[in-house]
């Protein structure tokens, strides 16, 4: 091959890849949106919350109003979609690690279709 016939294929190697990595970077994007959000949004709490609910989507459906005033404390929902034991683990860390050292209790709604496996 000359230098130009290189010179193309290379050129479309890459856009093929970047158009490739392009649709991975939007499915994992897509997929991690909420747990981003939920982590930003414990992180930027001025009140720390005592009670942290975890599980999936069918979990951010409990009214934290109602469930606050029942437990006598301030709750976050940390419940996320398609929520896995690595998730709660991740959020259990970063809520112990705002709390300052206080205690902080959970909640955590399991769904039977995530003991499946994949």
């Amino acid at each position: 091959m000359t230098t130009g016939a290189n010179r193309r294929a290379v050129g479309l190697a890459i856009v093929v890849l970047a158009c490739s990595l392009a649709g991975v970077v939007t499915e994992a994007r897509a997929a991690s949106s909420d747990r981003a959000i939920k982590a930003c949004l414990l992180v930027r709490r001025s009140l720390q919350p005592q009670l942290l609910v975890y599980g999936s989507s069918r979990a951010a459906k409990l009214e934290l109003s109602f469930l606050g005033v029942q437990a006598g404390t301030t709750a976050f929902n940390a419940s996320v979609s398609s929520a896995t034991p690595e998730d709660v683990w991740a959020f259990a860390h970063l809520a112990h690690d705002q709390s300052g050292g206080a205690s902080v209790r959970a909640l955590w709604l399991l769904d039977v279709e995530s003991f499946r496996p994949r």
